[in-house]
């Protein structure tokens, strides 16, 4: 038996420790007087006579991916891992841009806002792939992306309906999905998105009512913050799940949190906070202090197993399709972005098998200096297209910003809080 190559040892505090695996993302945790104990035993791991207690201590090890046998591969496994989830063909994961248009002027956002709609040949032709894949996949999960989706409800809910029906025609499981700033949401229209099963919908709200306000506001320069924290309230009264997407850079990370308090405690178990650099920030700032006081409140940390896939152009079944029902790179694409495009048959025909096969091929495991790093199993989900548009050059830290040993610590508070939240409603 071995050490993992993806194990090291975390301090948690000033008597507390832990053997971290970044692959499995397990530890185990032991106090300052036992370290000397623990490093000469993983020192002398194949000694041939153990204690009780050391025999007691290697299989907890083992257990947790820390310490591994002699003849696993840990490259190959996690190779195993990405690939699994990428090759799903019993589920297709598409978005759906409905619209390019927008109802708030973000002063850091990338889109170009030309009206531009979903026309109703692109509407059929995907509803008619929908209807095809119905006929053979388990499951189909679209995901409503803008522009602000939510200009065009009436249209998101004419395919939804009749997504739903092919879904029970032919016994496939449709859900779905809506990433909105949050400012058209009312009582109505989320009554309508439960009943069409649309189980989750994010809702970005950067930090503090001034903070916001200043960076996400309305076309006509109005005010958001107040009515986008109404309606995510809203949102959770119907039990739909939220994650609340928080956008960070120097101007606001200090007042990030405050958001987080002003939501009533009842809602905050079904409400995922999502926390990241703005793209155009190339030394990213760490997320770990607003991580750990959204899991002191009581939220859920979605971020606490690593991840093999970054978006749908990922899964060898899963498409972005734009307003002309065009198979794109992805939604902020803004060059070479079209792969192909879907037809009146509802049949995809690709345009561009290079790049699509370039992508969804891509990945940090082929990349010999990644191979060598012990975050790999934490960069698996790095973006694909911009692996095979960089030529894999190593991108740094994260969107999160977290180190090894932040995410190590906040998944320790995690299970933490969740094993008193489990005695406490024993």
């Amino acid at each position: 038996m071995q050490l993992s190559r993806f194990a090291t040892n975390i301090k948690i505090d000033e008597d507390d420790y832990m053997l971290y695996s970044l692959k499995t993302r397990q530890y185990y945790p032991y106090k300052k007087e036992a370290q000397e104990q623990l490093e000469k035993l993983l020192d002398e791991l194949n000694k041939g006579e153990y204690t009780l207690e050391e025999i007691q201590c290697i299989e907890k090890l083992m257990k947790k991916g820390i310490l591994i046998s002699d003849n696993q591969d840990e490259l190959a496994e996690l190779e195993f891992l990405e690939n699994k989830t990428k090759y799903q063909t019993d589920q297709l994961n598409m978005m759906v841009v409905v619209t390019n248009a927008c109802n708030f002027r973000c002063e850091y956002c990338v889109q170009e806002h030309e009206i531009k709609n979903l026309s109703s040949n692109a509407e059929h032709n995907i509803l008619e792939f929908i209807k095809n894949n119905a006929k053979i996949k388990r499951n189909i999960t679209i995901s409503w992306f803008g522009g602000e989706p939510l200009l065009k409800f009436a249209d998101i809910k004419r395919m939804l309906h009749k997504a739903c029906q092919y879904g029970d025609e032919y016994g496939c499981k449709i859900t779905s999905d809506i990433t909105t700033n949050g400012y058209l949401l009312n009582e109505q229209n989320i009554r309508e998105m439960k009943q069409l099963n649309v189980k989750s919908i994010q809702i970005t709200i950067d930090g503090d009512r001034e903070s916001h306000n200043k960076r996400r506001y309305l076309a006509g320069a109005g005010e958001t913050y107040d009515k986008i924290k109404e309606n995510l309230i809203k949102v959770s009264e119907q039990n739909i799940f939220v994650i609340l997407r928080i956008n960070i850079d120097e101007k606001n990370v200090d007042t990030a949190t405050n958001i987080l308090s002003e939501i009533p405690e009842q809602y905050r178990s079904n409400i995922a906070v999502n926390v990241a650099n703005l793209y155009q920030i190339k030394d990213k700032i760490s997320t770990y202090q607003i991580y750990k006081k959204a899991i002191e409140l009581g939220y859920q940390y979605i971020e606490r197993k690593n991840q093999y896939i970054a978006c749908h152009t990922c899964f060898s079944e899963g498409y972005v399709v734009d307003t002309d029902a065009n198979v794109i790179i992805c939604a902020n694409a803004v060059e070479d972005k079209i792969l192909g495009r879907i037809d009146e048959k509802g049949k995809v025909c690709i345009t561009n098998p290079k790049v699509r096969y370039q992508l969804k091929t891509a990945s940090m495991i082929k990349n010999p200096n990644c191979r060598k790093c012990i975050q790999l199993p934490f960069c698996i989900s790095t973006c694909k297209k911009a692996i095979y548009k960089e030529n894999v050059i190593c991108q740094g830290k994260r969107a999160n910003g977290l180190s090894i040993e932040e995410i190590a610590k906040l998944d320790y508070l995690y299970d933490k809080k969740c094993m008193e939240y489990r005695e406490k409603t024993a």
